[in-house]
Order: structure tokens, then sequence, then C-alpha cells
């Protein structure tokens, strides 16, 4: 595999994965509970171990996979983070998930995967970009892209059993 192909595989990879967003919201979500009960230490102490180890990372995939390598890197280490405060807060007694939130998490992983499934092939076809499409077409097909995936998303959810219904508390 040549290398050109390499970064191009890692950067539709790494442009399509939901796994690094999800992380990075997750750091915002979780250290506030080392913080809340003046646990300052805590996050500053696992943030300087995800630096190094997304130094690390940095050394093996950056060669590789050059920019698409450095995007990897950075998600890794923000899964790596938001994994370590998780594992801190339930192992300190401070987060105990409640019943139903494996069933819940396995639904919405399930979903992301079709979801993802979905945006790759969105993003591989050759009238999506380029010269040879108008403004408009564009704007249908996006506006195509995004009614398919709200429907792949939503359905999948709604096909895994998830009540919809229950978000919408008032």
């Amino acid at each position: 595999v040549t290398s050109s192909k390499r970064v191009e595989s890692a950067d539709r990879a790494t442009r399509s994965a939901p796994g690094p967003h999800t992380a990075i919201v997750a750091i915002k979500v979780l250290a506030p509970g080392f913080y809340a009960s003046q646990d300052i230490r805590t996050p500053v102490r696992i943030a300087i171990m995800v630096l190094v180890i997304t130094q690390l990372f940095n050394l093996v995939l950056v060669p590789l996979f050059a920019h698409a390598g450095l995007t990897l890197a950075i998600s890794l280490g923000a899964l790596v983070n938001a994994s370590a405060l998780l594992w801190g807060l339930i192992r300190r007694g401070r987060y105990r998930p409640s019943p139903g939130w494996t069933v819940f998490l396995c639904q919405v992983v399930a979903a992301c995967a079709l979801l993802s499934v979905f945006l790759m092939w969105a993003a591989s076809q050759p009238q999506w970009v380029g010269p040879q499409i108008r403004d408009l077409q564009r704007l249908a097909v996006l506006a195509l892209v995004l009614l398919g995936s709200a429907l792949i998303y939503f359905g999948a959810l709604w096909a895994a059993g998830l009540k919809l219904r229950a978000f919408v508390r008032r």
C-alpha cells in the first residue's frame, strides 16, 4: 500500500469517526466530577499522563499517516483521557451508572456505527464534491444526506427499542 493511500484512508477514517468528538465532550462532562469534590490534582495528573501517551501515539502514527496520524493521535489521546476520568470517578464511588446504561450505550453505539457507514459512503460519492456539481445541486445533495442521516440514526435507535419520547420530558 502506498503512502498516499494510507494517508487517504486514515484521513477518511478520522473525518467520519464519532469517537473523538464524543471523547472531547466526555472530558468536559467528567472533569467537573472531580472539581466538585475539590479534587483538582487527579484530572491534572491524568492530563499529563495523556499528554505523554499522545506524544507516543504521534511518534508511531505520524510517520505512517502524515497529518491524519496527528489527528488520530489526538483523538486516541482524548479517548484515553475520557476513559481514565470515567474509571477514576467509578473507582472512587463518585459515579455509579444507573441500571439500563449498558443497553442504552449499545443502542447508541449501534446507531452511530450505522450512521458512520452511511456518511463514509456519502463522502465517497464522486458527485458530492468537485467543479462538475452546481451550488443548488450540492445544496440538494447535502439536504438529502442530512435527511438520510437523521432517518438512519433515529430509525436505528427506534429499531433497537429505544423510547425516543423518554427524552422529551416536560
